[in-house]
């Protein structure tokens, strides 16, 4: 098995890992957070969810990351922010993804819940 060591950086700024990033993002389809690593190795993509994210005709789907983890997917259809969840969310969680959706669209879109 191979060892290897892997560097927060963000303590040297004095930020903690939960000061880091948001409850929730939308990030978009081919993110660099995903294509930066080795799609086995990617420290924000558990294995159970790699083919969610990327399909075997190398498109990379835009990943709902929660608390530092892909944990679904999201697409826009007009109104409708379709969310395809990996996992079940928690309440706080559905919010945290509503108001990261707000963010970025303001009241324009309604979120749709679904089960991979």
């Amino acid at each position: 098995m191979r060892r290897e060591t892997l560097y927060w950086v963000g303590s040297e700024v004095g930020l903690t890992a939960e000061q880091a990033l948001p409850d929730c993002l939308l990030l978009a389809g081919f993110d660099p957070l995903m294509l930066g690593y080795e799609k086995k190795r990617n420290v924000f993509l558990p294995q159970a969810y790699l083919r969610g994210i990327f399909s075997l005709s190398g498109i990379v789907m835009p990943p709902v990351l929660l608390h530092g983890t892909v944990a679904g997917r999201w697409k826009r259809s007009g109104k409708r922010l379709q969310i395809t969840m990996f996992r079940p969310f928690t309440p706080e969680e559905r919010c945290s993804a509503e108001q990261a959706a707000e963010h970025i669209w303001g009241d324009t879109v309604t979120p749709v819940w679904l089960d991979a």
